[in-house]
């Protein structure tokens, strides 16, 4: 049964002109701290008039508690889950109306208390809802660093999850209105909950940190009485770990694939395919008729 405090609503909304374009060289102003603090859109170059469109199903409403001292989002819920339980003393309410615009839409799609790829009308059937309100973005296999080593997935830059930060969503009020919404910009690990270790907060200095602890734990992984061909595995395995700052460089910190253990699962491509994660193969791209616009996306050394 549908549930008539929900909505759907189409979003047509303006992107920069690459992915991440901060990290790019596609930048108005030399980035610095604000870029990451603030993210002023002046970080970022939209002026190829590029737009995508999102369809947001979800609450009207969100039910918003905020800090009393930052003004910041500290929890988002559907009127519909609210419980009498009241507002802890040092938060106060708010609602934040997704159907008041197209900017209150995008924030209600980039916070929104749902899981991925659920129906709102079957409330009913599974008692719940998954944590987002729009489908999750799409992965894509492209082609990155050596020949001989497995490609990279990234999440469809286009997607609003990609293009905007969520954290002028949760950052964005004043105590009195909102924040311009600001783009995306793949540093400082902008988007919440951090995660240090996921890819989102990638950089050299954590690549090299990573890379010397998986040389460090396969010091003692071979034997003289090793079969050669496991031996010449480890081998093999051990330099793609030393030349990976040079093999890898030009490419985007988050696409960075690390080179597989004899004795390990894929890392790349072959880990999705292991765990059952879906993701569009480079050769069936084109099967929404989206590659033109996804690939147009793409960061530098990325095919």
């Amino acid at each position: 049964m549908a549930n008539e405090n929900h909505i759907t609503r189409t979003v047509t909304y303006k992107i920069p002109n690459k992915r991440y374009c901060c990290d790019f060289g596609y930048v108005q102003a030399t980035p610095g701290p604000d870029c990451c603090e603030d993210m002023p859109n002046d970080c970022c170059v939209d002026d190829e008039g590029k737009t995508s469109t999102q369809t947001y199903h979800g609450p009207s409403k969100l039910i918003l508690f905020m800090d009393k001292e930052t003004n910041w989002i500290k929890e988002v819920i559907d009127p519909q889950y609210r419980t009498d339980q009241p507002c802890p003393k040092d938060m106060y309410e708010m609602q934040l109306n997704c159907n008041e615009s197209d900017e209150n839409c995008i924030r209600c799609m980039l916070i929104g208390p749902y899981d991925r790829n659920d129906d709102p009308d079957d409330l009913e059937a599974k008692g719940h809802l998954n944590r987002n309100t729009t489908d999750a973005p799409l992965l894509y296999e492209v082609e990155v660093g050596p020949a001989d080593q497995s490609n990279a997935v990234m999440a469809d830059p286009t997607h609003v999850e990609e293009v905007y930060d969520q954290n002028s969503v949760v950052k964005g009020w004043n105590g009195s209105s909102w924040h311009e919404l600001t783009y995306e910009t793949g540093r400082c690990g902008d988007d919440y909950p951090s995660n240090v270790g996921s890819r989102d907060n990638w950089d050299m200095d954590f690549i090299r940190s990573a890379r010397t602890d998986d040389l460090q734990a396969s010091d003692h992984c071979t034997s003289s009485d090793m079969p050669q061909a496991l031996a010449d595995g480890w081998k093999k395995y051990r330099q793609q770990l030393r030349d990976l700052p040079e093999d890898w460089a030009g490419v985007p910190e988050d696409l960075i694939v690390f080179p597989t253990a004899p004795d390990c699962c894929d890392n790349g491509v072959g880990e999705c395919e292991m765990t059952g994660i879906a993701y569009v193969k480079i050769a069936d791209r084109n099967a929404d008729g989206r590659q033109a616009e996804v690939e147009a996306q793409f960061p530098d050394n990325v095919k």
